[in-house]
């Protein structure tokens, strides 16, 4: 019996380690695609460009009304004046930068309405450090959540 007890902790044991092998990324392991594509995402330059939002993706991402949006870039904006955009359709808001310049924060005043697309809309007009300028503006499209009552 104890045997028998043996010889199943031990195929179990084996069982467990040969699948788990199976699954791991060793080292001489060619990288995944999502690996490699984080590592581009990671990658900086000098021309300006959307590197993240919160919450990420924000493209089409239904948010709450009190949420705030954020949305960053590789390169520091000159100042909250030199950012061109516009937020669609109009409502009540405050845009900030953040301490390094390369987030720009949007909170509702109160709250956005419910059941709300909104489109974000930032020119390639905005002027970034080094007098440098987005090659294309950005569109983002977002949501807040609906209500359908009780």
């Amino acid at each position: 019996m104890v045997k028998k007890l043996i010889i199943v902790v031990v195929v179990l044991g084996v069982g467990f380690f040969t699948y788990k092998n199976m699954f791991s990324n060793s080292p001489d392991q060619t990288p995944t695609a999502s690996s490699s594509s984080q590592t581009q995402k990671t990658v900086q330059t000098d021309t300006p460009q959307l590197v993240s939002t919160k919450p990420d993706p924000l493209e089409e991402a239904i948010i709450l009304p009190t949420q705030t949006v954020e949305i960053t870039f590789n390169v520091p904006i000159e100042n909250i004046g030199e950012l061109k955009y516009k937020l669609e359709p109009v409502v009540k808001y405050k845009a900030k930068l953040s301490d390094d310049r390369k987030t720009v924060i949007i909170s509702p005043v109160s709250a956005f309405p419910v059941g709300t697309t909104f489109t974000l809309n930032v020119s390639p007009l905005t002027k970034f450090d080094g007098k440098k300028f987005l090659k294309e503006g950005i569109i983002i499209h977002f949501k807040t959540i609906g209500y359908k009552g009780v």
